[in-house]
């Protein structure tokens, strides 16, 4: 697997691929919140399989420009939606220019990603396939979309305290109005062509609510994602909230299925 890093509009995004293998399609990552950027065993499947996979950095965050927000996460795929669109980036290692496939076809929305995406799904025109890893929708208990344990006003401070420059928070108040808080708003979906949503959680996760998961990720995926995808849900017995954790043989069969 090879991976080199370009800078485009102000957003940093570090991109995998395999040199031997041909396909015009990208897939994106949206990582959690926080996370360690770097390629993880989901990605070098999709490598593996031919596909180009983006991974941006939220505006806000690690090499990207300005301060972190919900919107500046959804802004960010917004902006690589429109990088890819017009294809040519640089590589800043090598100064040499790529193409990139202009269509993301797929999306991995892990953790905290899966909340972006339900924010930002109206910007993937192309997407056909979306794949949930330990999916956090809300950290609002009262939310429907809600089935985590997570205390978000503790995770806000935890991330604040850790990582002041990593994760650039300025505007405490919007976060929790807009992440902690969460209102839940009904939205009228646009149509798009989104064929199958995917949902991975591991057994072991202590974030999840597995009843509530099971209960809810169907109702979640029609009113947020998409009204006529297949969806299905899966439980990895011995994974936990880590994507790597839920990446197996049965993941992998899975994955094939579809890709």
């Amino acid at each position: 697997m090879s991976r080199f890093r370009f800078i485009e509009k102000g957003l940093c995004c570090d991109v995998y691929y395999n040199k031997k293998r041909n396909i015009d399609k990208c897939a994106l990552f949206l990582y959690g919140f926080p996370a360690t950027i770097g390629s993880n065993s989901l990605t070098e499947v999709l490598v593996d399989r031919g596909y180009t996979v983006l991974h941006p950095h939220y505006y806000g965050t690690y090499d990207s420009i300005g301060d972190f927000s919900p919107q500046s996460a959804f802004e960010t795929v917004k902006t690589i939606v429109d990088i890819v669109k017009n294809s040519l980036v640089k590589n800043l290692k090598s100064g040499s220019m790529y193409k990139l496939p202009n269509t993301i076809s797929i999306c991995v929305g892990y953790s905290f990603g899966a909340y972006v995406l339900r924010h930002s799904v109206q910007y993937l025109k192309d997407l056909e396939e979306v794949l949930l890893f330990s999916p956090v929708m809300s950290n609002n208990p009262t939310n429907k979309l809600c089935w985590v344990n997570e205390n978000g006003q503790k995770h806000l401070n935890y991330v604040i305290n850790t990582r002041p420059f990593t994760y650039r928070i300025k505007d405490k108040d919007t976060w929790i109005k807009n992440y902690v808080n969460d209102i839940y708003v009904e939205k009228k979906l646009e149509e798009n062509n989104i064929k199958n949503v995917l949902w991975f959680y591991g057994k072991n996760d202590d974030a999840m609510i597995e009843n509530q998961i099971k209960e809810k990720y169907l109702v979640s995926t029609k009113e947020c994602l998409s009204l006529n995808a297949n969806v299905a849900i899966y439980c990895i017995d011995d994974g936990d909230h880590g994507i790597n954790t839920l990446i197996n043989n049965e993941t992998i069969g899975i994955l094939d299925s579809v890709l």
